[in-house]
C-alpha cells in the first residue's frame, strides 16, 4: 500500500506547510462517501466534491473555507421510500488555532460530516409536488401543512 493515499488523506490538511501569513493552499477533492458514513449507515450516495482553500492568517491561526456538493440518500417522511436529494454549494468556514491542532494536521472529516447530517435533517418527500401517500394521512396533519 506504499505510495497510495488512504481513504481520508484528501481531507487532512497539514497546517505547517503554510509558513507565512497570507500563504494559501487551494483545495480540490472528490472524496468517497464511505469516508464520512459507515457502510449501511446511509447518508451520502455519491462522492463529496470539495472546493476551497486553507490560508494562514497569522503565526497561530489558519482559515479554512470549503464548498461541498454531493447527493444525499434520504427517506420520504410520508411513505419511507428512498429519495436522492442533491446538496449543492454548502459553505463551511472554520478558524483553526494552533492550540486546537497541536499535531499540525487538521482532519475536516467530522466538520464535513456534521454539515451533511444537518443538510439531511429536513422534511423530504419522494416527489417535488408531494408524496402521493399524503392523501392518506392528511386527516392527521394541521390545515397549514397540506
Amino acid at each position: 500500500m506504499e505510495g497510495q493515499l488512504k481513504k481520508d488523506d484528501n481531507i487532512k490538511f497539514y497546517l505547517h506547510r503554510l509558513k507565512f501569513p497570507g500563504d494559501r493552499e487551494e483545495i480540490h477533492a472528490s472524496v468517497a462517501p464511505q469516508v464520512f458514513f459507515d457502510f449501511g449507515e446511509g447518508g451520502v450516495c455519491s462522492p463529496v466534491e470539495i472546493q476551497g482553500s486553507l490560508e494562514r492568517v497569522d503565526g497561530e491561526q489558519w482559515f479554512l473555507s470549503l464548498e461541498i456538493s454531493t447527493t444525499l440518500s434520504l427517506r420520504c417522511r410520508i411513505c419511507d421510500s428512498p429519495v436522492e436529494y442533491p446538496v449543492r454549494g454548502v459553505i463551511i468556514q472554520q478558524l483553526i488555532h494552533c492550540f486546537d491542532e497541536k499535531s499540525g494536521v487538521f482532519d475536516c472529516r467530522d466538520l464535513i460530516r456534521d454539515e451533511l447530517l444537518l443538510e439531511g435533517d429536513r422534511f423530504q418527500e419522494c416527489r417535488l409536488e408531494g408524496c402521493p401517500e399524503r392523501e392518506f394521512i392528511k386527516n392527521f396533519l394541521s390545515k397549514e401543512n397540506y
